[in-house]
């Protein structure tokens, strides 16, 4: 019985892309890594793919992880800058007076929701 093996990308070097990727860009790069991979076994053959992943792999380390590093630093100025509290407050009322306005629109959701809350406070 011959048993056909195919190739994959290295486990180490996925792992640890993984790790370093923010979630939402995870899935997504990936994706089009194992697609480019499985389209450089075919032309060039697996080990010389896997040389290839390996070395995407290191490429992408640092994007990602001054990626990582901006996104939490932008966040926390985020929190303590004044004009984004302001905006927040600002979006915030924007959000309660459209909500409002939809459930003055329809009554019967207004009544499931303070039914909904009132039930959920009560437990």
């Amino acid at each position: 019985m011959s048993r056909r093996t195919e190739a994959r990308p290295p486990r180490v070097s996925r792992k640890i892309l993984e790790k370093v990727l923010h979630a939402h860009d995870r899935e997504y790069a990936l994706g089009d890594l194992e697609e480019e991979f499985g389209e450089r076994c075919g032309q060039n053959g697996a080990t010389r793919a896997r040389w290839w992943y390996r070395r995407q792999v290191m490429t992408s380390l640092v994007p990602a992880l001054r990626g990582r590093f901006v996104k939490r630093a932008s966040q926390a100025r985020a929190i303590t800058d004044p004009s984004s509290v302001a905006s927040l407050l600002s979006n915030l009322g924007s959000d309660v007076r459209i909500s409002l306005r939809t459930l003055v629109k329809t009554p019967l959701v207004l009544v499931v929701t303070v039914l909904s809350l009132g039930v959920s406070w009560t437990h």
